[in-house]
């Protein structure tokens, strides 16, 4: 049986499988270890030789160790979904390479500055088909962007969540996101929505449409790029994500619960991978030690 074929069975029976992306990662985890075999995947496959060659494959291609062993995770799954199937006896060990932590990096102030001014200089246009009246229409390129930017920065929401935003989740001062379109599909999360962020939602009101921020899929990361080249923000992993950081740090700083602002079951995975600790100004535990000269003189 072919894995792809596996993989289709799989979505049948898993309901909880309903995430694009997630479907995504699945067909390229059986295309890249296609790729490895140089031969299509199937369940005689599935053994822990083959996870060791997969890893290495990926890693002699330059993916980073987390995206490694994401490839590794998904084709475990498929891997217990087979043996739970009865098609596979022999169950998988849990092989994955080492992932070093990285320090959560926001944005600077000097970084948003330039953020800020790339997007108010953006030229164009953002074309999308109206869901009301099917008519082609454009909403200004700077104006969808500060609104996008704005409401990452403001709710601290994942860029599908906020990319999916319609007017009548707006009530008065507030937004009602639901659980349906974020992360998980559990908890939907109410956001107050400040003086600037209704302003730029404002200024992108018309014509009138369901959704706040409509966009062909297709075209979002190409215009993203250009927006971040041109405020000369060229590291990976920058964009919605890194806002996403930059909400949470700059909670903590003045005070608030960054742990509750994202919505996180616990603390060690909001300050693992999203408090900034230059930025949301985290006293480390060096800073207690007196300087060498004081100790010297007393």
């Amino acid at each position: 049986m072919k894995l792809s074929e596996l993989y289709i069975d799989l979505l049948e029976v898993n309901l909880k499988i309903t995430s694009d992306s997630t479907k995504k990662h699945y067909n390229l985890c059986i295309r890249h270890l296609e790729q490895c075999l140089g031969e299509v995947p199937t369940i005689n496959h599935l053994t822990n030789r083959t996870q060791t060659k997969f890893a290495r494959w990926l890693q002699d291609r330059g993916l980073a160790p987390a995206s490694v062993n994401q490839r590794l995770h998904y084709l475990r799954a498929l891997w217990r979904f087979a043996c739970r199937q009865n098609l596979c006896d022999r169950w998988p060990e849990s092989v994955s390479v080492v992932e070093p932590e990285k320090t959560p990096d926001a944005y600077s102030d000097e970084e948003l500055a330039r953020l800020w001014k790339a997007i108010d200089e953006a030229k164009g246009s953002i074309p999308f088909t109206c869901s009301i009246t099917q008519e082609e229409l454009c909403i200004a390129a700077s104006k969808w962007w500060r609104a996008f930017f704005l409401a990452v920065y403001h709710t601290g929401e994942r860029c599908s969540a906020v990319r999916s935003i319609r007017f009548d989740w707006i009530r008065g001062d507030y937004l009602y996101v639901p659980a349906s379109v974020r992360k998980g599909g559990q908890k939907p999360r109410v956001y107050w929505i400040c003086d600037e962020l209704a302003q730029s939602i404002e200024d992108i009101g018309t014509p009138k449409r369901e959704l706040v921020l409509p966009m062909k899929p297709s075209m979002y990361y190409f215009r993203l790029r250009k927006i971040l080249r041109a405020a000369d923000l060229r590291q990976p992993r920058q964009g919605a994500q890194r806002m996403r950081r930059t909400h949470a740090s700059l909670v903590a700083k003045y005070g608030g619960d960054a742990t509750k602002a994202l919505g996180h079951s616990t603390s060690r995975i909001t300050e693992r991978y999203y408090l900034d600790p230059g930025v949301a100004e985290v006293r480390q535990e060096n800073a207690v030690l007196p300087a060498v000269k004081a100790r010297h003189h007393e």
